[in-house]
C-alpha cells in the first residue's frame, strides 16, 4: 500500500476542459421555469422547487425559517405521522430549507415512486396546516439551539462578520434572539 506524504502539497494543475450537461428548459404558462437534467443511468430523482421566499422576503423576523421547518408537520389532508409514513415507505426524503433569499423544497425518491410522491410533495408544499403545537415545540427547540450557539465561537464570528459587512438592520446582518423566536405567530407564517 502506498502512503501519501501529507507534508508535500499536491501539484497545481490547470483544468483543461469542463463539460457541463445542458438542461432541458420548460417555461410554463405562468412564466415559471423548469430545468430538467436527464440521467438514464440513475434510478434516483431529485426535484428542487425554489421560491423567492427567504428571510429577505419576510415581514416578520424568523417567519421564513419557521415556515421551512414546519412544512412537513402537516397539511390540510395529511398529519405529520402520515406524511412520515408515506415518505419512509417509499424510501424517499423531503426537506425544506430557507436561507436569506430563497426557500427550497426538495424531494429525493426513486423514479419508480415519483407518481405517488410528487402529489404528496405538492400537498405539503402548497397546503400546509402549520399546527399550533408544532410551532410551540419549534420555539422551544430554537431557543435551546440559540442558547447553545451563542456559546460557540464559530457562530459568534459568523454573526459578527455579517453585521460588520451588511449592518445590523440589513437582513444579511440581522441575528435571531429569544424575543424574535417568541414573537413568531401562526398567522404570520400562514400569511408568508
Amino acid at each position: 500500500m502506498t502512503t501519501i506524504d501529507r507534508t508535500i502539497a499536491p501539484k497545481i494543475e490547470t483544468i483543461k476542459e469542463l463539460r457541463l450537461r445542458k438542461p432541458e428548459q420548460i417555461i410554463f404558462p405562468n412564466n415559471n421555469i423548469c430545468f430538467l437534467w436527464h440521467d438514464d443511468k440513475n434510478e434516483l430523482l431529485k426535484i428542487d422547487a425554489v421560491f423567492a421566499a427567504g428571510s429577505t422576503a419576510q415581514k416578520k423576523a424568523m417567519t421564513a425559517y419557521f415556515t421551512s421547518k414546519l412544512l412537513k408537520e402537516g397539511s390540510k389532508s395529511l398529519n405529520s405521522s402520515k406524511i412520515a409514513d408515506i415518505i419512509d415507505f417509499h424510501g424517499a426524503h423531503i426537506e425544506f430549507h430557507a436561507d436569506k433569499d430563497e426557500l427550497i423544497a426538495t424531494l429525493f425518491c426513486l423514479k419508480k415512486h415519483a407518481l405517488k410522491l410528487i402529489p404528496i410533495f405538492s400537498e405539503i408544499t402548497f397546503n400546509p396546516s402549520f399546527p399550533e403545537e408544532e410551532i410551540s415545540s419549534l420555539k422551544t427547540i430554537e431557543k435551546a439551539k440559540l442558547s447553545i450557539n451563542t456559546e460557540k465561537m464559530e457562530y459568534l464570528t459568523a454573526i459578527r462578520f455579517n453585521q460588520e459587512i451588511f449592518g445590523k438592520n440589513h437582513p444579511y446582518g440581522w441575528i435571531p434572539c429569544t424575543k424574535s423566536i417568541e414573537s413568531v405567530e401562526r398567522r404570520s407564517i400562514i400569511d408568508f
